[in-house]
C-alpha cells in the first residue's frame, strides 16, 4: 500500500499523457456532449444586441476640441471655459445612471414598455441602469463610450440616446437655474453699489454669467458632446459563440477525465 502511494505521488508528465490517452473515449464522449450543450444553450438563449455611443466634454464657444479633450489634473493652463466644460462632463459621468435620470425615463412609455416586467420605481430603475448601462473610457482619452445590451436593436439604440439626452437636460437645467440666481444677485448688487471699482468688477462677473446663460440656452449638448451617434451591432453580441464553445468544451473534457479517473482508479 505504501509503495502504491509513493508511485501515485511520483507521477510524471508522461504518466499524465498516458492517462489522457487511456481516457480518450471518455474525453471525446463528454466533449461531444458539451458541444451539443453549447449549441443548445446558444440556440435557446435570448440574443442581445450592443448599442454604442461615443461622447466627450462639450466644446464651449472659444474652445477647440483638442482643448476640451486635454483637460486633466496635470494641465498647467486651464481656462475658465475648460473648467466649466470639465465640471459639466464630470456631473454627466456622475448622474447618468442615478435617480434623477431614472425619474425622467420613468415618464417615457416607449422605454418602460420594453423593460423587463417589474414593479418599477425610481430607485430600482436606477439600479437597473447601474447594472446595464456602462460608461467606458476610450483609449485613455476624455472620450467615453455609452454601452447598452438589449434583445431589440432599435430599443438598444433608443435607450442609449435617451440616457445621454436626459442626463444633459438635467445638467443644463441645473446650471441655468444657478446662473439665473447669480445674475439676479449681481443686478441687485449693481443697483446699490456706488464704488466704481466694485461696479467694474461686478459688471465683469455679470457679463461672464450672461455669456454662460447664452451657452446653456443653445440648442446643443451642454455637458457631453456627441462624437459618434448611437449605433447598434448588426449581429447579436451575446451569447458569444467564441466564448461559449471553448468554455463548454473545457468543462466537458474535465468531466470526461474525472469520470475516467473515478471509474478506473476509484
Amino acid at each position: 500500500m505504501l509503495s502504491d502511494k509513493v508511485l501515485a505521488q511520483d507521477k510524471t508528465l508522461f504518466d499524465v499523457v498516458i492517462d489522457l490517452w487511456k481516457a480518450k473515449v471518455y474525453l471525446i464522449f463528454f466533449a461531444v456532449i458539451a458541444l451539443i450543450g453549447a449549441f443548445v444553450f446558444i440556440s435557446i438563449s435570448p440574443k442581445y444586441y450592443r448599442a454604442n455611443m461615443i461622447i466627450a466634454p462639450a466644446v464651449n464657444m472659444g474652445q477647440g476640441m483638442s482643448s476640451a479633450l486635454n483637460i486633466g489634473e496635470g494641465s498647467i493652463q486651464t481656462q475658465p471655459d475648460e473648467l466649466q466644460s470639465s465640471a459639466a462632463f464630470l456631473r454627466f459621468e456622475t448622474i447618468y445612471d442615478g435617480v434623477s435620470v431614472a425619474s425622467i425615463l420613468m415618464k417615457n412609455k416607449n422605454i418602460m414598455s420594453e423593460l423587463p416586467k417589474n414593479d418599477w420605481s425610481v430607485e430600482n430603475l436606477s439600479e437597473y441602469l447601474r447594472k446595464n448601462i456602462k460608461l467606458e473610457p476610450v483609449s485613455g482619452t476624455y472620450l467615453r463610450k455609452i454601452i447598452y445590451f438589449h434583445t431589440k436593436k432599435e430599443f438598444a439604440e433608443y435607450m442609449v440616446a435617451q440616457i445621454h439626452s436626459s442626463s444633459d437636460k438635467i445638467i443644463r437645467k441645473g446650471v441655468l437655474h444657478e446662473v439665473e440666481g447669480r445674475i439676479l444677485y449681481l443686478n441687485k448688487a449693481l443697483s446699490v453699489t456706488t464704488n466704481q471699482v466694485h461696479r467694474r468688477n461686478l459688471t465683469s462677473i455679470l457679463l461672464d454669467q450672461e455669456r454662460l446663460k447664452m451657452m446653456v440656452s443653445l440648442d446643443q449638448p451642454y455637458a457631453a458632446a456627441i462624437i459618434e451617434p448611437p449605433s447598434v451591432s448588426s449581429k447579436p453580441r451575446w451569447p458569444d459563440p467564441y466564448a461559449i464553445y471553448p468554455v463548454f468544451l473545457l468543462v466537458g473534457l474535465l468531466l470526461g477525465f474525472v469520470t475516467y479517473g473515478l471509474r478506473h482508479h476509484g
